[in-house]
């Protein structure tokens, strides 16, 4: 009886042994099927990460060839300023130039109009003496030939 007992007692533990041999085998499953969910998301995640990895670099390039423009642009701006600055003082040079030619030729032609005036106005000096001398009926010569005829003159106060 005892080896009964003893074959009844190993079918039971048998059985308890293959029961949670399941179980393990069941638990072993469930990691296996979880580790390849936690792969597949790491996959994705990957995937996910090189896709954020090659945008960020393609925006890294971008930036750069934007900064390459704008030194570019800027590069661009100072020379056409400068040129501005050169074009600008050229023609203000020119301006100044023109200025003082114009200055100049009208003190040339004050100059010239006042030796016109001065010999016209000696002219009509000469002619209007001339003419005295020449008439002896005029007030100017009765006044000069005869001092006695003279009126003294009112004073204007």
């Amino acid at each position: 009886g005892e080896h009964d007992a003893l074959m009844q007692q190993l079918g039971t533990d048998g059985s308890a042994c293959r029961s949670q041999l399941n179980d393990h085998n069941g638990s072993i499953d469930r990691l296996r099927h979880d580790n390849q969910n936690v792969a597949t998301q790491l996959e994705k995640h990957g995937t996910s990460i090189e896709q954020l990895q090659e945008r960020w670099n393609k925006q890294a390039l971008m930036d750069q060839k934007q900064d390459e423009q704008i030194e570019q642009l800027r590069g661009d701006v100072d020379a056409n300023s400068t040129t501005l600055d050169e074009q600008l003082r050229q023609h203000s040079s020119m301006t100044q130039d023109r200025l003082n030619q114009v200055e100049d030729r009208l003190q040339k032609q004050e100059i010239i109009n006042n030796k016109i005036e001065d010999p016209s106005a000696r002219l009509d000096s000469l002619q209007h003496n001339g003419a005295a001398a020449n008439a002896p009926h005029s007030s100017v010569a009765s006044q000069q030939s005869l001092p006695t005829q003279q009126q003294p003159q009112p004073q204007k106060q």
